[in-house]
C-alpha cells in the first residue's frame, strides 16, 4: 500500500525536489544501491538526463506524456541490451519454412506422447 502511495505521488515529488534529491528518493523508492560514489554519480547523471528527456518531452503536448520509472538510471543503450532483446526479421522466418498452415483435410491423432517424441521430460 506505501509503495502504491509513493508510486502515485513520486511524479510530484520528483519535480518539488532538486535533481539529486528526486534521485535519492527515486533510489530509496526502487531499492537502489550503488557500490561507489563513482557509479552513483554516473547513475545520477543518467538519472538527470532522464529528467531532462521526461520534461522536454512532456511540454510539447504531444497527447501523452512519460514519466520517471525503475529505469530512470539506465541510459537508453543500457536498457535496449538489457530489456529488449535481439530482433528478428520475421520474413527470414517465414522463408525457412517455420510458418505452419493447419490443413483441415489431413487426419490428427487424438492424442499425443510428447515425450516419445523427445519434446518434454517428465520429472
Amino acid at each position: 500500500m506505501k509503495v502504491a502511495i509513493l508510486l502515485a505521488l513520486l511524479p510530484v515529488i520528483i519535480y518539488a525536489l532538486s535533481v539529486e534529491q528526486s534521485f535519492n528518493a527515486w533510489s530509496l523508492l526502487h531499492g537502489k544501491e550503488y557500490r561507489t560514489q563513482v557509479e552513483n554519480n554516473f547513475r545520477l547523471k543518467v538519472f538527470r538526463n532522464n529528467l531532462e528527456f521526461i520534461e522536454n518531452h512532456n511540454r510539447q503536448n504531444l497527447g501523452f506524456t512519460v514519466a520517471m520509472n525503475q529505469f530512470g538510471d539506465l541510459t537508453n543503450e543500457e536498457f535496449r541490451a538489457m530489456y529488449l532483446g535481439t530482433k528478428i526479421n520475421a520474413s527470414n522466418v517465414i522463408q525457412r519454412g517455420s510458418l505452419h498452415v493447419y490443413d483441415s483435410s489431413v487426419p490428427m491423432a487424438d492424442d499425443v506422447d510428447w515425450r516419445k517424441k523427445k519434446c518434454c521430460y517428465s520429472s
